[in-house]
This record gives structure tokens, C-alpha cells and sequence, in this order.
């Protein structure tokens, strides 16, 4: 729904020079439309889980552990004071980086970087625990080599192969290369990775608008296709993969890759096709 909802969020940000209120008029629309089906479609499906759940959270047990939660007043309010200001940073970052001067997406950086120097210097005591256990260097590391896989595939020209292949398949009509942006970037990212194949397609994309193409369409298609089908399966998104780890090791259950898939292609399919019909409806206006 916005341009920090997710990385493949902050990625089409950056690669397509899109500010924070484009993704408040072109996707936040979309996304609750679809979130709305999603929550309908959920409680039809998964009716007697939620019901046990309520059940279970209404238990003797659960509300004294409830009662004997603390929250901590002051820490609340400076975690709450940080994000909205992180936020406000964030959603006014394209009118800062006009009046100071500084190049597109500039101001994002700074904004997630400034934020997360602010919590390091508030928990300063405890800033070694942080950086060995609160960071997760692993992930990180895996984008560093992810980015430079991908630069190196636009270096040897691939991308450009790529989306001359793309404008001669759609004989230069933005309905069809949109249709074959959703359908590939969604295909790919079900098994793939989806920040990988966001990753390869913002340099396609960019391509195709050097060859005179209308691409403000394609970046929103490419949004929903790898954010959706990012739930097709466990591998799609590195959420996903860390929710199943979690669970298994905290020994609360198990998610086969068909258990996932037999919900998780359901909450990916339904979705694309609702964006993608109102993506077409809103094309004249783009």
C-alpha cells in the first residue's frame, strides 16, 4: 500500500522515481480492495480456526497472562514519536529533496537510516546486543549478493534483451505488456524470490521506457505481482520462509510446502486478478 510496506515496495520506489503519494493514489486503493476480499475470503475458509482461537484466547489462562503484562508508558511513547516522524520523513521526502536540492530517493535513505541511527543512540547501552542479535546479517548479506547477481545481468545487457523481447511480443501495446509484466513477475516470484525478480524487472522496465514505452502502468503491476505472489509459496519471500522457522522453533506446528500452497496460491491468484482489473480500468488516467 506504500512505498515502505515491504521491500519490493522500496525497490519501485527507487527504480521507478516514484514518491510516497503515488503509492497513496495508485496502490493504496488497490491493496484495500484487495485486502477487504482477502479478510472475507479468510473467515469463509478458515472459520473454525478462528473460532477455536477466540475460544482459546478467552481462556482463564490467557487473560492472567494478559493482566500480567506491563507496558511501558515512556517507551511507547518515543517508539510511536519515531515512527510517525520516520514516517512523515518518508511521505514528504520528494517536496525535502526539491528544496534541499538532493537527488531522487536520497531522502528515503536517509530517513530509514536516520530512524534506525536514532533507535542505536536511544538504546545505546545496549547497541552490541543489537548489532549481534538485532540485526540479521545473513539477510542482508543475501541482498548484497542478490543486487550485485542482478547488476551483473543488466551489465552483460541482458535486461535490455529482455525488454526488447517484451516490446516486440507486445507489438508495442502498454494492455499487452502489461499483461506479460504480471503474468511473468508473478510466475517468477511464486518460485523464485520476489524481491529477486522485482530486483531484475525495475532495470527491464527502465529499459523499455528508453524505447519510448508508457512504463508508469508497469511499475504497478510489477508492485502487485511480486507482492502477491509472494505468498504463493514459502519460498517466495523471505517473510515467509522466517514465519515457518519461527514456528517450527518455537514448536507450535508445522507448514508443509503443500499445506502453504493450497492457502497461499488461493490468497495470490484472487488478488492479482482484482489489481489487474482495476489497473485496466485506470490505464486513460496514468
Amino acid at each position: 500500500a506504500t512505498a515502505v510496506g515491504n521491500p519490493v515496495g522500496i525497490l519501485i520506489a527507487l527504480g521507478g522515481h516514484l514518491t510516497f503519494f503515488d503509492f497513496i493514489r495508485w496502490a493504496t486503493p488497490i491493496t484495500a480492495v484487495s485486502l477487504l476480499v482477502s479478510l472475507l475470503l479468510s473467515f469463509v475458509i478458515f472459520k473454525k480456526d478462528l473460532h477455536r482461537l477466540n475460544s482459546a484466547m478467552m481462556s482463564d489462562s490467557t487473560k492472567k497472562v494478559a493482566q500480567q503484562s506491563k507496558v511501558n508508558t515512556k517507551e511507547l511513547i518515543k517508539s510511536w514519536a519515531l515512527f510517525i516522524g520516520v514516517l512523515l520523513l518518508i511521505a514528504l521526502h520528494d517536496m525535502l529533496e526539491d528544496l534541499l536540492g538532493l537527488d531522487e530517493g536520497n531522502m528515503l535513505l536517509a530517513s530509514a537510516i536516520g530512524g534506525a541511527t536514532i533507535v542505536l543512540f536511544l538504546k545505546h547501552e545496549e547497541i552490541e546486543d543489537i548489532l549481534e542479535s538485532g540485526v540479521d546479517w545473513p539477510v542482508l548479506l543475501f541482498f548484497i549478493f542478490l543486487f550485485s547477481s542482478v547488476g551483473a545481468l543488466e551489465h552483460v545487457g541482458f535486461t535490455k534483451i529482455i525488454a526488447n523481447t517484451l516490446r516486440v511480443l507486445g507489438a508495442g501495446n502498454i494492455v499487452t505488456v502489461l499483461i506479460i509484466v504480471i503474468f511473468l513477475a508473478s510466475s517468477l516470484s511464486a518460485f523464485l524470490d520476489n524481491v529477486l525478480t522485482v530486483a531484475f524487472f525495475i532495470p527491464v522496465i527502465n529499459h523499455l521506457k528508453e524505447m519510448g514505452l508508457n512504463v508508469y502502468p508497469l511499475w504497478w503491476g510489477l508492485l502487485f505481482s511480486g507482492t502477491y505472489f509472494g505468498n504463493f509459496t514459502i519460498i517466495a519471500s523471505t517473510a515467509n520462509i522466517v514465519a515457518v522457522s519461527l514456528l517450527e522453533s518455537r514448536k507450535a506446528g508445522r507448514i508443509t510446502f503443500m499445506e502453504w500452497l493450497k492457502y497461499g496460491s488461493l490468497f495470490s491468484i484472487i488478488p492479482i486478478l482484482i489489481a489487474s482489473l482495476l489497473l485496466y480500468i485506470q490505464l486513460p488516467l496514468m
